[in-house]
């Protein structure tokens, strides 16, 4: 039941978190050259994977909050709404950068389409160090799963056990996915420190009757889950963004260490320039490639005295496995306890040695 529930969870939780003392790290990377910029051809389709500093749309660094130069005036405007939505005031989270979150929510879980949806609470803890150190901690049974400094590991309520024969694959792989989930939560939360490969506005065009695809022209559209929500996608206000800080599951690509991946994001936008529907996915030669891809709909949002704003009630949706297109109810439906949410928790903070087991 657990590896049912952390894939269920895996699969869906994408989309959406900052900083806290972690002492004096230094993060610089070996000295290995000036590697040579990798170009953009938006035309063509999202940049093969490749290493070195990525250019933007108009062919200068994508640097974190830099707007590529000629971004339409409705796109810049749509992207400042998100922006001005992600905080609350004038608050250290305009500008503090994620580096971790300890995070709670109740879950409704799916293991398919027409299973019965199964209740857990869970907590989230990450630290964006080490690789990415997680905690996924399912508080009625008792059950953990680890990625730390000393590797990954599995506590079934009662031993700790070291994931690393051949059988613990699909748990190692779970585990891949939490951290990419992490990393996606903290794009989200943080959109300011988002390195902007190209944004774009997107009108929609009136869908066929009865068509989950709500098209934007040039091949772009977005895959609802189910029909119903075709006049909520309608209403909202959808822009692209294309950046290497998203992450899919499952690309079917395996790259190299220091690659650079990009992926689209098309963003549905509420009144307020919230963000109400998600679309995450790669393209290939400028048509959509929904494998891999991630849905989620954000139905409420609530702000922290810290200053960030959050995703309140949150529905994911799982990628049909044979065919494009999304699972019809979501496979996890999240409600965050916002009470006890930290983005960068201060006090006692997260460090590398805090995710390995007991000695």
């Amino acid at each position: 039941m657990h590896a049912l529930l952390l894939s269920a969870v895996a699969h869906s939780l994408l989309s959406f978190g900052a900083p806290h003392p972690l002492g004096t790290q230094d993060s610089t990377p070996p000295d290995q050259g000036t590697p040579m910029p990798v170009p953009i051809d938006l035309p063509q389709g999202l940049p093969a994977p490749g290493k070195g500093p990525l250019l933007a749309s108009d062919g200068q660094p994508a640097l974190p909050g830099r707007i590529p130069e000629g971004t339409s005036p409705e796109a810049i405007a749509r992207w400042n709404q998100v922006l001005r939505s992600s905080r609350v005031g004038n608050t250290a989270a305009a500008v503090e950068p994620i580096q971790a979150f300890d995070l709670a929510f109740d879950a409704e879980v799916r293991s398919d389409v027409d299973a019965a949806s199964n209740h857990e609470d869970v907590r989230f803890q990450f630290l964006d160090a080490a690789g990415g150190c997680l905690l996924a901690q399912f508080e009625r049974s008792g059950r953990l799963s680890l990625r730390g400094p000393k590797g990954d590991y599995l506590y079934d309520g009662k031993t700790w056990s070291r994931l690393e024969s051949r059988e613990d694959k699909e748990s190692r792989r779970e585990l891949d996915r939490w951290v990419t989930i992490a990393r996606n939560f903290v794009a989200l939360t943080r959109p300011a420190a988002i390195r902007l490969v190209d944004l774009q506005s997107l009108t929609p065009t009136p869908p066929a009757e009865g068509s989950l695809r709500l098209e934007f022209g040039a091949g772009r559209y977005v895959f609802l889950p189910r029909i119903e929500l075709m006049e909520e996608a309608k209403a909202l206000r959808w822009l692209e963004v294309t950046s290497p800080d998203f992450r899919l599951f499952d690309t079917g690509r395996d790259d190299a260490p220091g690659t650079v991946s990009v992926y689209r994001a098309l963003l549905g936008l509420d009144a307020e320039g919230r963000i109400a529907m998600a679309q995450f996915h790669e393209d290939h030669g400028g048509a959509v490639d929904l494998r891999g891809a991630l849905f989620a709909r954000i139905r409420s949002w609530v702000s922290l005295p810290s200053g960030y704003t959050l995703p309140k009630q949150l529905e994911t949706y799982r990628p049909l496995p044979d065919r494009p297109g999304f699972e019809t109810l979501p496979g996890l439906d999240l409600w965050l306890k916002a009470r006890r949410a930290q983005i960068n928790p201060k006090e006692p903070g997260l460090l590398p040695k805090h995710f390995q087991p007991p000695a």
